[in-house]
């Protein structure tokens, strides 16, 4: 939740890019028969294109919660007034990128995809000192809340998942635009989402309904 920076990013592994391999030199290329060897030029139509694809988050991604913080207040309209000025209650998102492709001379390469997942949630430190009522209102808040920095995170894992289908039969050539495509369609969906939700706080809306409640009057 809040203002939310591009969260998807796709990476160019090319360094620097791959093209097709350089072809033999027109002079000689339909020479007669020579020494064994002689007249191993690679094809001009060579193309490589991708087999298959090996996937790191295949069946459960991992998630990086090491960003989690920590929140102080005797009262909710403290911890409240805390989570304002702080600017941003929760984060959620991730990366996706492939390894570099070197080989540029078999026909048919196995490309691998890498998704990196981040979730940034609060925990109330006097939360289980708090009354019941309190507490009940901190949970159901952190709860709406997880979900919707868990979408974030289905919305990298989705877009990814769509690239893997893709990949396989494509050119080599077209891989750096393929992944570079899939971070920005993610990138592009959580910015819907936050703007649909009003970054989670608009009630009544999935991925909605974040918003603690601070009246703790007769508890």
């Amino acid at each position: 939740m809040g203002e939310r920076q591009a969260g998807s990013q796709g990476r160019d592994p090319f360094a620097p890019e791959l093209t097709a391999p350089p072809s033999a030199p027109v002079t000689g290329a339909f020479s007669g028969a020579g020494p064994v060897g002689a007249d191993n030029a690679i094809p001009l139509d060579f193309v490589q294109k991708v087999k298959d694809v090996t996937t790191d988050w295949v069946p459960t991604p991992s998630v990086d919660t090491s960003k989690d913080y920590e929140v102080s207040g005797k009262k909710l309209i403290d911890v409240f007034n805390k989570l304002v000025a702080r600017g941003s209650s929760g984060e959620g998102g991730g990366s996706i990128s492939n390894d570099a492709i070197t080989d540029t001379t078999s026909k048919e390469l196995t490309v691998v995809l890498h998704v990196k997942c981040f979730r940034e949630l609060p925990r109330w430190k006097e939360r289980d000192k708090a009354a019941a009522g309190s507490q009940v209102k901190w949970d159901a808040m952190l709860a709406n809340l997880t979900k919707h920095e868990n979408r974030h995170v289905e919305i990298i894992v989705e877009a990814a998942n769509k690239l893997a289908k893709d990949l396989p039969g494509k050119s080599v050539s077209l891989v750096v635009g393929m992944v570079q495509a899939a971070a920005a369609a993610a990138n592009a969906k959580e910015v819907a989402l936050d703007n649909a939700t009003d970054n989670g706080t608009k009630r009544g809306v999935p991925f909605g309904d974040v918003f603690l409640d601070t009246d703790e009057n007769g508890e």
